[in-house]
């Protein structure tokens, strides 16, 4: 459980960096800040993230039990393309998510070798 949650945790990590790279990290705030309170109504325990201009801070989560962690995850990462996808169109939100999708699998490939 513990190693999903970090899982998660770095995977947020790194959207909210290349999203950071593309729109800015006041617009990535707002957004963060928009999904983390649509989805904490239903898990709670996403509100304890915290985000500044420097990144974000699980810390707040340590040592909770988060019901459902897969599902929460999902759901926020969900919001936040839903909100792009309305402030940008859906087919501006697709190619950015594309091209951070892409950018991160070059970035994977390159630690590999």
């Amino acid at each position: 459980m513990a190693q999903d949650l970090e899982q998660h945790q770095a995977r947020l990590t790194l959207l909210w960096e290349q999203l950071v790279h593309t729109l800015g990290v006041h617009s990535v705030n707002v957004l963060l800040d928009r999904a983390i309170w649509h989805v904490a109504q239903q898990y709670p325990a996403l509100k304890d993230i915290q985000h500044n201009d420097q990144g974000l801070s699980f810390a707040g989560l340590e040592g909770q039990q988060i019901d459902c962690a897969d599902d929460a995850f999902n759901a926020l990462y969900d919001h936040m393309m839903l909100v792009l996808a309305r402030l940008l169109g859906q087919d501006m939100a697709r190619r950015l998510l594309d091209d951070l999708l892409a950018e991160r699998d070059a970035d994977e490939s390159d630690t590999v070798r």
